[in-house]
């Protein structure tokens, strides 16, 4: 990325933030995890008012480490404190790490015990990824203000259990249920990516996150050859295969009505390829299964869904998602299934506020008991809140049908 590019942005800015955060960490040391947080900030500021002049920097990526750097030592020399013995060695020669330092600060900082899963999750999603804590919000169920304190707990904990030589030496061993939990978050990744609402991004898919959590899985999987991580990269293949055909003319197409002459074929067969049985059935394979099911029918009958079905609760059954019900709720409506759908419908009702994108949508073409002046209703309610201009483009399409 050049800052002279026009797609020069904040958006891309996030593609380097967690490799900004986990070089300075492994520069500065915890102790000063604050102050990194605020000079990664600052030197994108700076580097967007730079974009602006004739004359950027040839080595952009290094440009942005060096500014962070030394913003972070001055603000250590503003608080009147001596630099850590043991970061002695600072320079002004150091440059950006050539090797990706970010899967050696996901395993290490799972070693860290007092941190639960869901906590490492939370962290690992706004430190190394750059999300906000809205996106966060919207992919964890959490309220925004939940996400924030959660955090500056976070923060207090790693400070606590952060041993900055390991970390350097690169000295981890994580349990497998750790490794899991590195799984879990390129997964939110890749799905937030796929399926972005954030108004600053033109298209529904974010690419870079998307690439971000394919790169970092096949890392991960490269390391430990996990079945899991296995199957996890066949479903970042099957949904990625069917980009070509998400959005068509400033348009979102959904899942069902895509061109399929137009997926990725070679995706597809790579996805084929990573998809392995694991010994204990586990939700990445259970989902891209479904996924891949979905993709290669030819004919979605009675019978199709039905297989889907037992898929989905088969996987409920596992994680107990409300996602998962979500998906599950239309599932049954198009397999006839009325009775479950109704018990489905009221479960969700406690879970998803009435302007969810797709819970409204959902409501709206399985909810019978509605008038169409009341699914219009609903629809523009959503639309209200939608922020986004595909999806203003897909609810305003969808009202103009129940008109």
């Amino acid at each position: 990325m050049h800052p002279s590019d026009p797609h020069f942005s904040g958006e891309h800015f996030r593609v380097l933030y967690g490799k900004l955060f986990a070089g300075l960490l492994q520069y500065f040391g915890v102790i000063w995890l604050n102050e990194i947080e605020d000079a990664i900030q600052n030197s994108f500021y700076k580097a967007l008012k730079i974009s602006q002049s004739n004359n950027p920097p040839a080595n952009f990526r290094n440009w942005l480490f060096i500014v962070a750097k030394n913003d972070v030592i001055n603000q250590i020399n503003k608080q009147k404190k001596s630099l850590l013995s043991e970061n002695s060695q600072f320079t002004n020669e150091i440059s950006f790490p050539e090797e990706d330092p970010r899967l050696t600060l996901l395993l290490y900082l799972t070693t860290i015990k007092s941190l639960s899963s869901d906590q490492l999750v939370l962290f690992l999603l706004k430190n190394i990824f750059g999300l906000s804590v809205k996106e966060i919000a919207g992919t964890t169920l959490l309220s925004e203000d939940n996400v924030y304190k959660n955090i500056q707990r976070i923060k207090q904990k790693i400070k606590t259990g952060f041993d900055y030589e390991s970390f350097c030496n690169n000295d981890v061993q994580p349990s497998q249920n750790r490794i899991q939990d590195i799984e879990e978050v390129l997964y939110a990744v890749f799905n937030i990516g796929f399926d972005t609402h954030n108004p600053r991004i033109e298209s529904i898919v974010n690419d870079d996150l998307c690439i971000d959590a394919i790169a970092l899985t096949r890392l991960l999987f490269a390391k430990y050859k996990r079945i899991e991580t296995r199957n996890l990269l066949a479903l970042f293949c099957f949904h990625s295969a069917r980009l070509p055909s998400k959005t068509i003319n400033g348009h979102l197409v959904p899942f069902f009505e895509q061109d399929k002459t137009l997926w990725d074929h070679s995706l597809i067969q790579s996805g084929i390829k990573y998809l392995e049985k694991p010994h204990v059935l586990h939700k990445f394979y259970i989902e891209a299964i479904i996924v891949s099911k979905h993709m290669l029918t030819e004919d979605y009958d009675k019978k199709h869904w039905n297989e889907v079905i037992s898929l989905y609760e088969m996987w409920y059954r596992i994680e107990g998602s409300p996602f998962i019900l979500l998906n599950l709720t239309y599932c049954y409506y198009k397999a006839e299934k009325y009775a479950a759908l109704k018990n489905t419908l009221q479960n969700l009702e406690s879970v998803f506020s009435n302007d969810n994108f797709y819970y409204t949508l959902l409501k709206t073409e399985v909810f019978d008991e509605w008038s169409r002046e009341q699914k219009n209703g609903k629809l523009k309610e959503v639309l209200r809140h939608a922020e986004q201009e595909f999806r203003k483009k897909f609810i305003s399409d969808k009202i103009k049908e129940t008109e």
